[in-house]
């Protein structure tokens, strides 16, 4: 099954792209992990930052070899990335309690982290092994291309309703935000958290009619905060950190993303 953009096949090119695009996405989260008890009293151990900058380097090399399209000979899943992937998130799983512990805002970002790079299996169909307490599983529960739809509006429904509170966890930003923004931040968040429970509402087999009024409601939602974190993103500069302002546009690519995962699913799902 092609997981990556439920598509009913999967060219090389789309699947490079996808390698490129989270080899880059992961250099940002391991970035952004280095920052984070900057505003705490939280550890981070010598050796925990040691390996975040060695994984660093190897997912940047990643980033680098696959957005370069000419190059044909490379393989379309790489091994390498599984294998650094897996080594970050062995290590994502001890820094949420060795060194983050007692943190909420900094376990939620390493909780937002660990299911993120979980994601990147699910959709490349590896194994996530272990058993921590956040997980993805992309399996059948219907027929294909409902079910990868169905698992891709819940990952990114979760996703969703986490980035409102990393934006808010940005002391900075929450000082200068308004109370109209600040509202518009817990509704999205409980919109996208609605999302996912519509969606484990739905009867099994999911059925297309079903699916695709969730659907709408997801589309409409990504949009809205798409369109949000493009006018944050117009600040870059500000008075706001540049950390926060490079943190809106790792969202903004993510969504952007959806965004463009949701045009294909369009397409299946509302079409007459």
């Amino acid at each position: 099954m092609n997981y990556i953009n439920c598509k009913n096949t999967l060219n090389p090119v789309d699947m490079r792209k996808s390698v490129a695009f989270w080899a880059q996405n992961t250099v940002e989260h391991i970035a952004s992990l280095k920052k984070l008890p900057g505003s705490t009293s939280a550890v981070l151990y010598p050796d925990f930052t040691a390996e975040l900058d060695s994984l660093s380097s190897s997912f940047k090399k990643i980033s680098e070899l696959y957005h370069s399209k000419e190059d044909s000979r490379l393989p379309a899943k790489p091994d390498f990335l599984f294998k650094e992937n897996r080594k970050l998130m062995n290590l994502l799983e001890r820094m949420k309690f060795e060194g983050f512990g007692g943190y909420p805002y900094l376990q939620q970002s390493i909780f937002h982290y660990i299911y993120e790079q979980r994601y990147i299996n699910a959709i490349f169909g590896i194994t996530n092994t272990g058993q921590g307490l956040i997980t993805v599983r992309f399996s059948g529960m219907g027929n294909y291309p409902f079910i990868c739809m169905y698992n891709q509006m819940y990952f990114w429904s979760v996703i969703g309703a986490m980035h409102p509170s990393l934006l808010i966890g940005s002391e900075a930003f929450y000082r200068t935000a308004s109370v109209r923004t600040r509202n518009f931040l817990t509704e999205i968040t409980n919109r996208f958290n609605s999302v996912c429970y519509a969606l484990s509402s739905l009867k099994k087999p999911i059925e297309r009619q079903e699916l695709a009024a969730v659907f709408k409601r997801f589309q409409k939602l990504n949009t809205e905060f798409l369109n949000f974190l493009s006018e944050l993103k117009s600040g870059s500069g500000g008075e706001l950190p540049q950390s926060f302002y490079e943190t809106v546009n790792h969202m903004w690519q993510e969504h952007t993303l959806v965004k463009e995962l949701n045009d294909t699913m369009a397409e299946r799902l509302l079409r007459p």
